[in-house]
């Protein structure tokens, strides 16, 4: 019976609308409820709050000796007046209620909001509380909490860092461990508050070794590079494209200077370096903020994290201890196996410059292994960012050149151009505007120019161990000359050219003006 049918369908219909609005109005009941709740907690932790603050003095605290304090650093004295924490028996049911809370992120929302206030209240209410370990319970507990919670938290360890002056161990050893098990959101919150400590005192250097935050970090790299090349042996090379996403700043004779951020308050040549960076460098996946903030964006969490860590390492090589330390335990190899992954090599080259620069003595084996990276089957890619890379250390640290004409740069970089003769790499003709056999004409040019740009001795061994006539004779066996490219060509040629002909003159000049000096 269609009629039958129809109206059988059609009390179905009025059946689910039915179901959808009291799931709504259930729904509606529970929030209306969550909240009312919320404010009854929030009313009554408030009113334990007031009582806490009520007594005839304020409570004691132990004042030990710390290696980690600076040595001007003072215990703070009670103001006495209604902030400081004087009920023994309300703090004891307070830290009772905090335990509890942290089984319902209602409540621990509520509790952690009122901690917070009660530690800014008076500079000794945080060494009261903290005999209760309330603090550092907390952030045990910070892998469970949500976003909200854990900056929270991160926020009120920055106030007594930052405010309070005191370098709480248990606390930062604690923060340092989830670093190896947290979620990536919460990994990049939680170095980021690293990264203002530094910044805020460099001897956090040192302290995030001793605490085991170095050891963390490399192993967190060591593991990325592991697990990626697991994933990707039966894998190509990613595409012989023109991927270039390292860092480029302009030589010292150009016009702009390395960038560095506000927050950067160190004028050290290693500190610059690590932050040597231009908008057109990164990465089209990544985006990262002038202030070291929160990471946003690329293709996977594994991306975010390297990209803050790579942050953060930047930072802490910048002393031997750490230099040592970092090459002992394997990272600049785990660095130089990330960079051969187009989505990690920004961030992995950044650390080997800083690296370098770090220790320009004992950076021997660590160009060494860059310009390795340029040999093989690599891509263009690969090879453009080593040599971007490279003239970035010559720009800021001459001494490179040094190091690099003594390890035969000028033969490994003169020998990329083989890459361009092979009929693989002629079928990759253009991406989008540029060929990106033009490009890595133009890097090699570029790098050679930088090499020899004030330099007698390396323009003297070039001349002499590689000679301007075997790079012609790569150019030539490239095909570009007799190509559709030989405009370009001729113009990167005549760039290098020009270049050479301005530094002699710039050298004559200089030595004019000494001769005029010593006359």
């Amino acid at each position: 019976n269609p009629f039958h049918t129809e109206t059988t369908q059609h009390s179905q219909m009025e059946d689910e609308a039915v179901k959808e609005e009291r799931k709504a109005e259930r729904e509606y009941i529970q929030k209306q409820t969550a909240l009312k709740v919320h404010d009854c907690i929030q009313m009554l932790i408030r009113g334990v709050h007031v009582l806490l603050l009520v007594g005839p003095s304020p409570l004691s605290f132990d004042k030990k000796p710390d290696s980690f304090q600076d040595p001007t650093f003072e215990y703070p004295k009670a103001s006495g007046t209604r902030k400081c924490i004087k009920n023994d028996f309300i703090l004891t049911h307070f830290v009772a209620y905090i335990n509890k809370a942290s089984k319902t992120n209602l409540l621990k929302q509520v509790f952690l909001d009122e901690l917070f206030l009660l530690i800014k209240k008076d500079k000794v209410n945080y060494f009261i509380l903290r005999s209760e370990n309330i603090l550092s319970q907390a952030l045990d507990r910070i892998s469970t909490f949500n976003i909200h919670a854990v900056k929270m938290v991160l926020a009120a360890l920055e106030y007594v860092v930052c405010v309070l002056r005191f370098v709480p161990r248990e606390e930062l050893q604690i923060l340092a461990s989830k670093v190896r098990s947290s979620n990536a959101s919460s990994i990049a919150i939680i170095l980021n508050t690293f990264i203002k400590f530094v910044h805020f005192k460099g001897r956090f250097v040192n302290i995030f070794r001793e605490l085991g935050l170095f050891d963390v970090l490399v192993m967190k790299i060591k593991t990325t590079a592991e697990r990626d090349q697991r994933n990707n042996n039966n894998l190509k090379e990613e595409g012989d494209e023109c991927d270039c996403v390292s860092m480029e700043i302009e030589s010292k004779e150009g016009k702009d200077e390395p960038f560095l951020p506000d927050t950067v308050t160190s004028s050290t040549r290693t500190t610059n370096a690590a932050h040597a960076t231009t908008d057109s460098d990164k990465p089209v996946t990544t985006t990262t903020n002038n202030n070291n903030n929160n990471i946003v964006g690329g293709k996977d969490e594994e991306e975010q994290v390297l990209a803050i860590i790579a942050d953060v390492l930047t930072l802490l090589l910048v002393n031997s201890k750490n230099i040592k330390l970092f090459r002992k335990s394997g990272g600049m190899n785990a660095a130089c196996a990330l960079a051969r992954k187009q989505r990690f090599r920004w961030h992995a080259l950044r650390v080997v410059q800083q690296l370098v620069l770090g220790d320009i003595t004992n950076a021997s084996t660590d160009i060494a292994m860059l310009l390795e990276l340029m040999q093989g089957p690599s891509s263009y890619g690969l090879k453009i960012d080593v040599m971007k890379t490279l003239v970035t250390l010559f720009a800021l640290e001459p001494k490179t050149k040094d190091v690099f004409r003594k390890l035969h740069g000028f033969v490994y970089v003169v020998h990329s151009l083989v890459a361009l003769g092979q009929p693989k790499a002629m079928e990759m003709d253009t991406t989008g505007d540029v060929s990106p056999r033009v490009c890595l004409l133009e890097h090699v040019l570029k790098t050679l120019s930088a090499a020899l740009r004030e330099n007698v001795q390396n323009q003297i061994a070039f001349a002499k161990d590689v000679r301007y006539s075997v790079l012609m004779d790569s150019i030539f066996v490239s095909g570009l000359v007799s190509g559709d490219h030989a405009d370009d060509v001729f113009d990167l040629l005549f760039q290098m050219l020009s270049d050479r002909f301005e530094s002699k003159k710039r050298s004559k000049v200089e030595e004019e003006k000494k001769e005029e000096e010593e006359e």
